[in-house]
């Protein structure tokens, strides 16, 4: 939600504008997810350095500038996936990313017909940045920035933390600087 902001009581007066990033998560089905099943689950907000600081939309590392918006974690509950995604700042198409002069995108993920974008403030525009399969029922999300372990890792960056109820695991991710890639789109 927008919070109005045109005068000083504006936020109790005026309507708040309502934006939808994503929709359509289907439930996967099982016996132990029945009793209350749902999806998605709890949403996350963070960044992809301890710091802020990040690439620039064309991906130039140590540019110095601060992220202009947080990726957003998104636990699937009983779509039985999380989801990572990420602000659209650019006019660029990666194949995923839908830019800031397109309508609403939609996109098959984990057999559901996932929309991203579905709003009018384009400060709302995220797409799909990664799914995790996970196969059970993802519980709520955690994100940490210390290194993990004695795991090879790049220090500063966000690590991904996500519950897997049914297996009794909780997996992890690490987030990198992309220097080993090919390929570096600036997330």
């Amino acid at each position: 939600y927008r919070i109005p902001t045109s005068h000083k009581d504006a936020w109790k007066t005026l309507p708040w504008t309502r934006s939808v990033i994503a929709t359509g998560f289907k439930v996967q089905g099982q016996l132990s997810n029945m009793i209350n099943p749902g999806a998605p689950g709890f949403c996350y907000t963070f960044f992809p350095t301890r710091d802020g600081m990040g690439n620039d939309c064309g991906g130039n590392s140590g540019t110095g500038k601060r992220w202009s918006r947080p990726l957003i974690g998104l636990s699937g509950d009983c779509a039985e996936a999380a989801y990572i995604l990420r602000p659209i700042d650019c006019d660029v198409d990666d194949g995923n990313a839908v830019p800031l002069s397109s309508s609403p995108s939609s996109r098959e993920v984990n057999g559901s017909n996932i929309n991203f974008n579905d709003g009018v403030d384009k400060s709302t525009k995220y797409s799909l940045m990664c799914e995790i399969k996970c196969k059970s029922t993802v519980g709520s999300l955690a994100i940490g920035y210390d290194d993990f372990c004695s795991a090879e890792q790049h220090s500063g960056y966000a690590k991904i933390y996500v519950p897997c109820y049914e297996l009794n695991k909780v997996l992890v991710f690490a987030m990198g600087s992309g220097e080993d890639e090919d390929l570096d789109d600036g997330w």
